[in-house]
């Protein structure tokens, strides 16, 4: 009685694995890739206290001038943030500590020309960092999902190419995974997106270009074979 059982047991699982390994299937990737022009551009301002002429010059002056920058540069209040407030100590030769206060702002603007223009607003404010922390587009979800839906039909014609040339046809999906999605930003000094103030010299607005947001996905996707 055990040994009918046993053999039972044997037939069917033979069965099951016979089963896996005669299902014939084809697996490939399909990617696309875009280039998107940002919409949203952050940029982060450091604002510190400094010597000049062994005489400090204050935050609040300092604040004034980026503010009045800010102004001319005709950006409304609300696309400007107050990200930052430290204090910083520096020990003296006499071992005494001077504090130095800083501020940082992060300012967000909709196109490159409003960037330039602030820029050159702030020639004869001596910032102590600037730099383009983010750059995205308002409508970058509805460009993803574009993206991975061309990567899944590129698939499908890499696998009806493979599949032609040896006579036979896909079927149906069995499996589709995404891949992580890549974003190729542009190298940092790309587009000069950061600077010392004491450097704080733009002969011209062309000289900051600022690159396009690429986005890359895959798909891997398995079809059955016809």
């Amino acid at each position: 009685m055990k040994k009918g059982l046993f053999l039972i047991g044997f037939t069917l699982t033979t069965s099951i694995l016979w089963g896996q390994i005669d299902k014939r299937y084809i697996e490939v990737i399909g990617s696309a890739e875009s280039e998107i022009t940002p919409n949203i551009i952050v940029v982060s301002v450091r604002l510190k206290e400094y010597d000049e002429n062994k005489i400090k010059v204050t935050l609040d002056k300092i604040e004034s001038g980026f503010l009045e920058g800010v102004t001319r540069s005709k950006i409304s209040k609300d696309k400007v943030e107050l990200s930052d407030l430290t204090l910083n100590g520096v020990s003296q030769k006499r071992r005494e500590r001077e504090y130095y206060s800083q501020k940082t702002y992060q300012v967000t603007f909709s196109k490159t020309e409003d960037v330039l223009t602030l820029l050159d607003n702030l020639k004869n404010v001596k910032l102590d960092y600037l730099d383009i922390v983010k750059l995205s587009n308002t409508e970058i979800e509805k460009y993803r999902l574009e993206l991975k839906i061309e990567a899944l039909k590129q698939a499908e014609k890499k696998a009806d190419a493979l599949l032609n040339s040896v006579g036979v046809k896909r079927g149906r999906p069995l499996i589709i995974n995404e891949n992580l999605p890549t974003t190729d930003w542009p190298p940092r000094d790309a587009y000069a997106n950061s600077y010392l103030a004491a450097n704080q010299e733009l002969s011209s607005k062309s000289e900051i270009p600022l690159r396009k947001i690429k986005l890359r996905f895959e798909i891997l996707a398995r079809f059955e074979m016809e």
